[in-house]
Formats: C-alpha cells, sequence, structure tokens
C-alpha cells in the first residue's frame, strides 16, 4: 500500500489506513452510483420549489451538499 497520506508509519498501520480509505473511496462510489438515476428528480425537485423563493431553494441546495459531502 505504500505510505499513505504521505506519512512514513510503522507497516500495520500504513495497511490499516491503506484500507480505511480504499473502503471509503469504494463506498463513495457505491452510493454515488446508485444515486445517479434520481439526480434528475432532484434537480427536478429543487426547480419546481423555485416558486417558494430563492432562499429555500438554496438553503436546500446547501443541506443536500452537507449531505452528500458528509464524509469530508
Amino acid at each position: 500500500m505504500g505510505f499513505p497520506l504521505g506519512l512514513k508509519t510503522n507497516k500495520n498501520l500504513s495497511k490499516l489506513v491503506g484500507k480505511i480509505l480504499y473502503l471509503i473511496i469504494y463506498l463513495w462510489n457505491y452510493y454515488t452510483t446508485l444515486a445517479t438515476p434520481f439526480e434528475h428528480l432532484l434537480v427536478n425537485w429543487l426547480c419546481l420549489l423555485g416558486v417558494s423563493g430563492f432562499s429555500l431553494v438554496v438553503s436546500l441546495m446547501v443541506d443536500i451538499l452537507g449531505l452528500l459531502t458528509m464524509h469530508v
């Protein structure tokens, strides 16, 4: 696995960090692939909510972005 994150640690810790990073990337890819067919529904839903006002749409987009980037 090399030195994940550029840290030179012992061999076991390097393997553990590498496996955890690989798992996070794998799960993120899986969930985004699973959600791809529903992206157009989300965009349409946000457009329909545009009649409620700009601030509501912006706040919902911020909330959705926060949920999607929870791993950061």
